[in-house]
């Protein structure tokens, strides 16, 4: 068995940890957000695309790692990928799917009220640095006009 323990590394981008016990699992994630996938164990693994959830055929255009393991005392090796289109994606071991390795990502489009406020505190954020900078001028203006 494999283990996976998603992990949430900071805004956008989940840790997958996967070593000899696993459990399908489903993620959830907005456009734009990456998943990273670390690879603890021995044997050669992947995480590949592959058509629904109960399949261990790769998807036709879909994503896929290539053979990754652990090499004895490194680090663990890695396989990165970023969601950038909404949609629900299933992903499999080829290597040890029929033993479970499976799991499944939500994609979903951020909400437009949320992408709204998100783009609201770039304002906020562009004025503040535009105020900041301009004070010091608006401070002499008083003197040319006195």
């Amino acid at each position: 068995m494999l283990t996976f323990l998603p992990t949430l590394v900071s805004a956008g981008t989940t840790l997958i940890k996967v070593s000899s016990n696993y459990e399908t699992q489903t993620i959830n994630l907005y456009e734009g957000d990456s998943i990273v996938w670390e690879f603890h164990n021995e044997q050669p693994q992947s995480v590949t695309q592959v058509q629904d959830a109960q399949s261990c055929q790769p998807a036709g255009n879909g994503f896929d790692s290539g053979s990754i393991q652990k090499v004895a005392g490194k680090y663990p090796n890695h396989f990165y990928k970023t969601f950038t289109d909404a949609g629900v994606y299933y992903y499999a071991s080829t290597n040890a799917c029929a033993q479970g390795f499976r799991g499944i990502v939500n994609v979903q489009k951020y909400p437009v009220n949320q992408l709204a406020v998100m783009k609201w505190q770039e304002v906020a954020k562009m004025q503040q640095s535009f105020a900041h900078k301009a004070l010091p001028l608006m401070m002499l203006l008083p003197v040319f006009f006195v």
